[in-house]
């Protein structure tokens, strides 16, 4: 049984990953720039719908990855993977993101963090840190910057 639903999970990753994605449509000059500014470290969350995220396991982050607009990361538990694109004006989507399914312990940010990604538009960034707004502007996530060595 544990075998089949890891086939299905398997299953599910490839058809995500391999699935078209939308061309950006932003100059390249300026897609280069925003690229440069998110992707390269790990990005690891700090605070979400206003409040300070204190993990018992690892420390839930996000990366994002410029060669295929991939990104992945840790939710603290599990770890997810997806594609993203951005676009003029600090805009950025997420396709639905996938995830494994090992049983958390313990205080974990999980859920929350998942469904704040999926409800991200738009994003600013300065100083070592990003931070994700929903549709209406308002802030569901704050990263902060680890690079990479």
């Amino acid at each position: 049984m544990k075998a089949k639903y890891i086939m299905l999970l398997l299953i599910v990753v490839v058809t995500v990953s391999c699935s078209s994605q939308r061309k950006v449509q932003t100059s390249r000059s300026n897609l280069k720039k925003i690229e440069n500014e998110i992707t390269g470290k790990n990005w690891n969350l700090v605070e979400m719908n206003g409040s300070a995220v204190k993990p018992d396991g690892s420390e839930p982050y996000i990366r994002f990855n410029r060669v295929d607009n991939s990104v992945s990361g840790n939710t603290g538990c599990n770890s997810f993977f997806g594609n993203f694109v951005l676009s003029e004006e600090n805009k950025i989507k997420f396709s639905p993101l996938a995830s494994t399914k090992i049983a958390c312990m313990g205080k974990n940010p999980e859920e929350e963090y998942l469904n704040a990604l999926s409800k991200t538009e738009s994003y600013s960034i300065g100083a070592n840190e990003l931070i994700f707004k929903d549709i209406s502007g308002n802030f569901v996530l704050k990263f902060q910057a680890v690079f990479s060595k």
